[in-house]
């Protein structure tokens, strides 16, 4: 197709984890990530928001604030603030779903659909990195 959007691979680019990989991984926390556990339980991130140097100049243009001052913050649901609490720099992504799933009393493919998908969107806020 003439528009795909499909990511090619390239001789740079290294090669997709198996999923076996992807369990045994170990999420690390961004230390630019400043957390804050609420009233209510859940957690709060603040993370500054990576934008690139138009949108840089297109923000400042319109906004007395500089660029580099915005601040993302993103308040979690009950969920996700379990998961975000068991990620501690030595806990595999299989061992926290185990622990999801044991904690929640949920089937380990509800646990790992659940978990998997809410990590993979920190990863793309770069939020954490699986090591």
């Amino acid at each position: 197709m003439i528009f795909s959007r499909k990511k090619k691979i390239t001789v740079d680019s290294p090669p997709p984890l198996t999923r076996n990989q992807s369990l045994n991984g170990i999420p690390k926390i961004n230390p630019v990530v400043t957390v804050h556990i609420l009233e209510n339980g859940f957690v709060q991130l603040e993370y500054p928001l990576g934008l690139r140097p138009f949108f840089i100049q297109l923000f400042e243009r319109f906004n007395k604030n500089k660029a580099k001052d915005c601040i993302k913050k993103l308040e979690l649901d009950q969920l996700g603030s379990e998961v975000w609490l068991l990620i501690d720099g030595e806990r595999t992504v299989r061992n926290i779903i185990k622990e999801f799933a044991a904690k929640n009393d949920i089937s380990l493919q509800e646990a790992e659909s659940a978990t998997t998908s809410f990590l993979r969107q920190l990863g793309n806020r770069k939020i954490i990195a699986i090591a």
